[in-house]
C-alpha cells in the first residue's frame, strides 16, 4: 500500500512536470526601454541608442504576464532608476496592455506568447494616430517556477512567479 501510494505520487509529479502548459499565474520581470538621441522612448522592441535619458535616468518596463490556461495578458508599466531608487512614471515610457495565445513547440520544448495590443496609454503612435508596437511575441522556457523569456531583442530575461 505504501509503495503504490509513493509510486502514484511520483507518477503525478512526472506527469505534471511534462505538461505542455505553463502553470496559470502571475509572472513578473523587467525589460529595457530604449531611448533615442532625441529622447523618444521605445518599449523594448529594438534598441536605438541607450536606456538612459537626458536627465541620467535608466528606463525599464515592469512587465507582468498573467497566464490562464492557453492565454496570456502582458502589462508593461514604465519606471526609471535614479540614484539607485526605482521610480514609477505617470506618463513617460508608455503603458502597454497586450492579450494573446500561448503555443507549445514540442521540438524545442518552448512556449511562445503571440499577443496583440489591447490598450495603450502614453504610447508612441504614427502620424495617423495608430499606436506603434501593436504585436509582442515572447519565447519562453520553464525553469522551476520561473520563466526564461526571450523577446524580439532581449534574451535570458527571468520572470518570477508571484
Amino acid at each position: 500500500m505504501n509503495f503504490s501510494f509513493s509510486f502514484l505520487l511520483i507518477l503525478i509529479f512526472l506527469t505534471a512536470s511534462c505538461t505542455h502548459r505553463i502553470a496559470s499565474g502571475t509572472y513578473r520581470g523587467t525589460e529595457l526601454i530604449s531611448i533615442a538621441s532625441d529622447n523618444r522612448f521605445w518599449p523594448g522592441i529594438f534598441k536605438p541608442d541607450s536606456n538612459i535619458d537626458k536627465s541620467g535616468n535608466q528606463w525599464y518596463h515592469d512587465v507582468t504576464i498573467v497566464i490562464k490556461k492557453d492565454s496570456a495578458t502582458i502589462i508593461k508599466k514604465p519606471f526609471y532608476i535614479k540614484d539607485g531608487r526605482k521610480n514609477y512614471s505617470s506618463s513617460s515610457g508608455g503603458f502597454y496592455y497586450y492579450k494573446g495565445d500561448i503555443e507549445y513547440d514540442k521540438k524545442d520544448k518552448t512556449f511562445t506568447i503571440f499577443s496583440s495590443l489591447d490598450t495603450c496609454r502614453f504610447c508612441p503612435s504614427s502620424a495617423t494616430a495608430t499606436p506603434l508596437y501593436t504585436y509582442e511575441d515572447y519565447e519562453i522556457k520553464r525553469i522551476k517556477g520561473k520563466l526564461l523569456v526571450k523577446t524580439n531583442y532581449e534574451k535570458d530575461l527571468i520572470f518570477q512567479r508571484q
